[in-house]
């Protein structure tokens, strides 16, 4: 593994909350601020204002079932976008196709603004954010 992989470590029981979570456009709009736009580093995953042992019980059943459904709208909506032959392997790239998720989307960034505490003028302004770009375009 390159040395700039870094591995995150959390209780895997949680595992759906950071997957919903980094799949969001709240977590998307944190990178954008945070980030300089391209690498994804370790501290602005552990950064991010989220106490895991704190979330609440009935916010982790709803987002533990969209994100089931999440991982599998991705899995029936996606394209096997490239099948390359290199030094005799065969590379394949799934392509997620996220605008065709973008209902169940929406859904965890209603979970998380309601974690957060957020209006529904902040919780709408972040799922628009930068949405033509995000999800519109299939990115």
């Amino acid at each position: 593994m390159p040395s700039h992989y870094k591995p995150l470590r959390f209780d895997s029981k949680l595992a759906y909350i950071v997957t919903g979570l980094l799949n969001s456009s709240f977590f998307y709009w944190w990178f954008v601020v945070w980030s300089d736009g391209r690498d994804l580093l370790t501290q602005h995953v552990t950064s991010f204002p989220l106490d895991l042992s704190n979330f609440p019980e009935n916010l982790r059943e709803r987002l533990q079932s969209l994100v089931t459904k999440l991982m599998e709208s991705y899995d029936e909506n996606s394209n096997m976008k490239m099948n390359l032959r290199s030094g005799g392997y065969v590379i394949r790239i799934k392509e997620i196709i996220s605008k065709k998720s973008k209902a169940i989307i929406c859904q965890i960034d209603e979970v998380f603004a309601d974690y957060s505490g957020f209006s529904s003028k902040e919780a709408e302004f972040i799922r628009r954010f930068d949405i033509e770009f995000r999800i519109e375009s299939g990115v």
